[in-house]
């Protein structure tokens, strides 16, 4: 893909509200829980709005050691992540990943024991 491309792309994100930052405010502090119980934790998103915003997180989380796969509900903001068996992943893992991808988590939930 050309330079001209990635403009329109940016263009776009900009345009549609996909370009988000990530505010730290009261109640988006998520502290650094280990999940290594849990093989599935589903995050509330904010700021998620279209394919391209959920294609930038969906990389930010598989990049981590231990995400197995990534489900993203545009209509919802919810982001339900697998966990590999024996993983180490922390909810910071998972907070410092969606924050660099440029959206504020809501919220982390553990969902059911994983062993």
């Amino acid at each position: 893909m050309d330079k001209a491309w990635y403009g329109m792309i940016l263009v776009a994100a900009i345009v549609s509200g996909c370009a988000t930052t990530y505010v730290p405010t009261a109640g988006n502090y998520v502290s650094d829980t280990n999940l290594s119980s849990f093989r599935e934790v589903v995050l509330t998103v904010h700021g998620l709005s279209c394919p391209l915003c959920a294609n930038n997180l969906d990389g930010q989380l598989a990049n981590i050691d231990g995400v197995e796969g990534v489900a993203i509900d545009l209509n919802t903001g919810a982001v339900t992540v697998r966990l590999a068996e024996g993983h180490a992943v922390t909810s910071g893992d998972l907070a410092a990943a969606v924050k660099d991808a440029g959206f504020t988590l809501k919220s982390v939930v553990p969902k059911g024991p994983g062993k």
